[in-house]
């Protein structure tokens, strides 16, 4: 049996430049991908605000194997 992937979406947000440019900056010392990182604060932020059981959130969503090394 295959499991099947959650589509991947593009999610596009305007930040100031510097800004940008420091996440990507941090993100590339740390070895993480700029989308992961993204990724795993909009878990945590639906999570934390989720009114479901106990704000456990809604189904798992985990890595889904984007496009590695592909930063916004």
């Amino acid at each position: 049996m295959t499991e099947e992937k959650e589509k991947i979406v593009a999610l596009r947000a305007f930040v100031p430049e510097s800004l940008r440019n420091d996440f990507k900056s941090v993100c590339a010392k740390e070895g993480k991908n700029m989308s992961d990182v993204l990724t795993e604060f909009i878990e945590s932020y639906v999570k934390e605000r989720s009114p479901a059981s106990g704000n456990t959130g809604g189904k798992s969503r985990g890595k889904k194997g984007g496009k590695e090394g592909n930063s916004p």
